[in-house]
């Protein structure tokens, strides 16, 4: 019944193609506004501030992803959950839905830790995740995207050390059917400052996520190859429940967790980079990336595939080969 449901749903997809020709868009480093970046992130880290698991302002930063979803026209949801100290925290998503019903999710933190105003660790990933969020708002999707905001990813609480509290929370409270949508996870952290882009995925973890990022640099040129590292936490919920998952990172922000993490040392550059992979990537998996009209001619092999949900796209010999 479940192959009945995907055919069904892939002959639909592909029915509304015939309706409505699918339109593919060029990708390029330029693809998001740096002022909107830099907005999200002055409000997160400089009108918000620090704001530790569980506080107030951990509240506010959640309560300001939701609105600014809400604003692109997407449906905010909240889980409420306590920390051990008995404060409340919450995480936040919305979802950009795919003909498909599978579901990749596009996950930041709200949180910091204590006395840090958070500006690269993660109000830049927060930011470029409302960015994408805006860019993608009107798109067509085979495979749609939620974009999640934990509440409580740093979790440094008195004593108390269990980062990656809120993803957990999130994945307990996942029903069956739900969890089986999902195709994979993308954690954007720390994309303003920091001497290297990185894509990481954990030992012993599915590869894939991290794979489709590569692919989506490439789209741009850009050749960043997934470096598969040992965990670096304890706990990651993610990987722990077998979610393909991957980081998107620049690393590593020698202000990391330091009151200097502040919005005027942000790159909105490295920002815009980082955010153009992962639209690149988003365009890629559902067929809607367009490849550099110079490199059509005579060549049939470039014309992109409109096969089933997460299948990756034709691309260029430039891209196969990996090239920069």
């Amino acid at each position: 019944m479940v192959g009945g449901k995907r055919l069904i749903n892939s002959m639909g997809w592909l029915y509304s193609l015939s309706r409505h020709p699918i339109r593919r868009q060029y990708a390029d480093q330029d693809v998001l506004e740096p002022s909107e970046l830099f907005a999200h992130v002055s409000h997160l880290a400089g009108t918000i501030g620090p704001r530790p698991a569980g506080s107030a302002k951990a509240r506010a930063a959640c309560s300001y992803f939701a609105d600014s979803l809400k604003q692109i026209g997407y449906t905010a949801h909240r889980q409420e959950y306590f920390l051990p100290d008995r404060s409340i925290a919450q995480n936040v998503w919305a979802d950009k839905g795919g003909m498909m019903g599978s579901l990749l999710i596009v996950a930041v933190h709200a949180d910091t830790v204590q006395g840090c105003p958070g500006a690269n660790d993660d109000a830049s990933g927060m930011a470029v995740a409302l960015a994408i969020a805006r860019k993608i708002a009107a798109s067509r999707l085979r495979t749609g995207v939620r974009f999640l905001a934990v509440g409580a990813q740093e979790a440094l609480l008195g004593g108390f050390v269990r980062p990656g509290f809120g993803a957990l929370q999130f994945i307990q409270n996942l029903g069956g059917e739900e969890r089986s949508r999902i195709a994979g996870i993308i954690w954007l952290d720390q994309l303003g400052a920091g001497p290297s882009l990185q894509i990481r995925y954990a030992r012993g973890t599915d590869p894939k996520m991290g794979e489709m990022l590569s692919t989506g640099a490439r789209h741009l040129g850009l050749r960043i190859l997934p470096q598969v590292v040992r965990r670096w936490e304890p706990l990651m919920p993610f990987e722990d429940a077998d979610f393909p998952t991957a980081w998107l990172e620049w690393w590593r922000d020698p202000y990391l967790h330091e009151a200097r993490d502040r919005p005027e040392r942000i790159s909105l550059r490295k920002m815009q980079t980082a955010g153009a992979i992962l639209y690149a990537t988003l365009l890629d998996v559902n067929g809607l990336i367009a490849i550099p009209a110079e490199e059509w001619p005579g060549n049939p092999e470039l014309v992109p595939t409109v096969a089933g949900s997460l299948q990756i796209s034709a691309r260029s010999t430039k891209a196969r080969r990996g090239s920069g």
